[in-house]
């Protein structure tokens, strides 16, 4: 690939890379582990220059946002005209393509995607960005992104392989990179960095990464041979940035909803506002933030801001994240999914219960059609059913009532015994 005639920021190329370490991480629940991280970053095609960069434990789509805003508003302060992707859903889900990954190499579906008259909603986070086009790297060709793919071997060869909880690259069980290490006693004795500390080491080799003369640019004999340099005076495409506020609403997840005559319904919650109220019986696009789900932003239907609609009962939570609030409302209806069948257990009426009564048939001496065993026989006693049985078990029920009818009268007799005693001493 000639990159000499592209320009600065014309082409980026995304891709995410695990470290060969290993480094502290600190749970939502306080507990530290060890984990390999994780790198996020854009690569800009032209001066090799390394963007956007965020370390994580997993990558998602909020991550992938986060990169491309870091990208645009801190690092390169300007929107990158086309990007070069990586084939995984986190870069090619819905979300960020404003389409199916099915139709994402479809052109009928792409031109379907650009009709200008379909709603803001659909068009994806890239497009809402700015972005001019996405390109998306097919399965098994990492060739087709190379720059990307080089940088993250300098990062291995140069970079990981300083750091004492470096364990070789783990892409095949059989390898001789593999470095055998006991993390688990590194981790126990306080030895590996967390991530906070891994970062400000990347940041430093990220610094020289950019000052250090390239060996690709050398040989395609560019004016500027270091990163840097080459990225900020190199011939550079230039398109600006949205206001942050518009990229805080891009930066929320799209969902669309119906509004009823009492606001929004999301996840068993309504979310209310007065400009809501000429919009009943219509559906609107909004947007969530996943990490605070008291309130949801809603656009009109040609994608414009219209509200922020607030729930009531959320409120008193403060910031409730997403997914904390889908895991309580599941638990929520697991308890009252097992209310319920407690409650109709114990409301079944006896003879829905009884065995012996279920097998009970009103017909004898039917044609059976069924090939197979006679289901077993209960093991119910059956009642006496001669006179002298009757008598006898009647006979004993009448013992048995006397008996105790004479046990009450003899305790009566001593009470009323001890109140006499007790009112002749007075």
């Amino acid at each position: 690939r000639d990159t000499k005639s592209l320009q600065v920021l014309e082409m980026v190329q995304g891709d995410e890379h695990t470290f060969d370490l290993w480094v502290m991480y600190k749970t939502p629940n306080g507990r530290e582990i060890p984990i390999r991280p994780k790198l996020v970053c854009w690569i800009d095609t032209r001066s090799r220059m390394i963007l956007g960069d965020i370390i994580c434990r997993d990558a998602n789509s909020q991550i992938l946002k986060e990169s491309l805003l870091k990208l645009i508003y801190v690092d390169a302060g300007s929107v990158p005209k086309y990007l070069y992707i990586d084939n995984g859903k986190d870069y090619t889900s819905k979300e960020m393509l404003g389409r199916d990954r099915k139709d994402r190499h479809n052109q009928e579906s792409k031109e379907k995607y650009f009709d200008m008259e379909f709603d803001g909603k659909t068009r994806g986070f890239y497009r809402d960005m700015g972005i001019v086009d996405e390109h998306i790297s097919m399965p098994y060709e990492p060739w087709t992104k190379g720059q990307i793919e080089r940088s993250f071997g300098t990062a291995i060869n140069k970079f990981s392989k300083k750091f004492a909880s470096y364990t070789g690259t783990l892409t095949a069980s059989g390898t001789d990179s593999k470095v055998p290490k006991d993390i688990k006693k590194m981790a126990e004795r306080g030895e590996l960095l967390t991530m906070e500390e891994f970062y400000e080491e990347w940041k430093k080799f990220k610094e020289k990464y950019a000052k250090r003369v390239h060996r690709s640019l050398k040989s395609m004999k560019e004016k500027y041979t270091t990163p840097g340099e080459l990225f900020s005076n190199g011939e550079r495409y230039v398109k600006p940035a949205l206001p942050r506020s518009v990229a805080v609403m891009c930066m929320m997840k799209p969902e669309t909803a119906l509004v009823n005559n009492i606001g929004i319904r999301r996840n068993g919650f309504y979310y209310m506002h007065d400009a809501l109220c000429g919009y009943i019986g219509k559906k609107l696009p909004i947007r969530v933030d996943p990490y605070d789900v008291s309130s949801i932003y809603v656009q009109d239907v040609n994608g414009k801001f219209l509200c922020q609609a607030y729930s009531q009962e959320l409120l008193q939570f403060g910031n409730t994240s997403d997914e904390a609030l889908k895991k309580h409302r599941k638990m929520q209806n697991q308890q009252l999914s097992d209310v319920r069948k407690t409650i109709q257990e114990a409301t079944t009426p006896f003879d829905e219960l009884n065995e012996g009564y279920q097998k009970h048939k009103d017909v004898i001496g039917g044609v059976r059609v069924t090939i197979g065993k006679e289901p077993r026989k209960s093991k119910v006693v059956q009642m006496p059913e001669d006179g002298a049985a009757f008598v006898q078990i009647q006979k004993a029920k009448k013992e048995e009532e006397k008996r105790q009818s004479d046990y009450m009268d003899k305790m009566a007799q001593k009470a009323l015994a001890k109140l006499r005693a007790i009112g002749c001493e007075e």
